[in-house]
């Protein structure tokens, strides 16, 4: 869900857009409906109700367990194109961007070799 006007023109072709809000569980439902998987970031602001982040997402996260969508997160930060995908132990100490988790999040999708697991991806 997001205003369709902040969309990059590149992407409007590649991407379903659902406008509404994060906060009301059937907008929420609505998004979700005939997905298999879910990419989901929150943008917060000044202007950001206090606890944003966390009731968007546990209503997200409600939403997709009710509907059978995996789950896909991303963070801020640059692609740099090289990262590491699987079970290797997670190191708390580990940063990485924001745009390297979304490009390996979305070639995880590109094949069953991911499908039911949850794999770490850490540079």
């Amino acid at each position: 869900m997001r205003t369709p006007a902040k969309l990059a023109p590149r992407l409007e072709d590649r991407i379903e857009v659902v406008e509404g809000d994060g906060l009301v569980p059937n907008c929420v439902a609505k998004s979700l409906e005939g997905s298999e998987v879910a990419l989901f970031a929150i943008g917060v602001d000044a202007k950001s109700p206090e606890g944003l982040c966390t009731d968007a997402t546990r209503l997200v996260l409600a939403g997709m367990r009710e509907q059978g969508v995996r789950p896909l997160q991303i963070r801020k930060g640059p692609r740099l194109g090289v990262y590491r995908v699987g079970f290797d132990p997670f190191s708390g100490m580990s940063r990485i961007s924001f745009a390297d988790v979304a490009h390996a999040r979305l070639s995880l999708l590109e094949g069953d070799t991911w499908l039911h697991k949850a794999p770490i991806i850490q540079y």
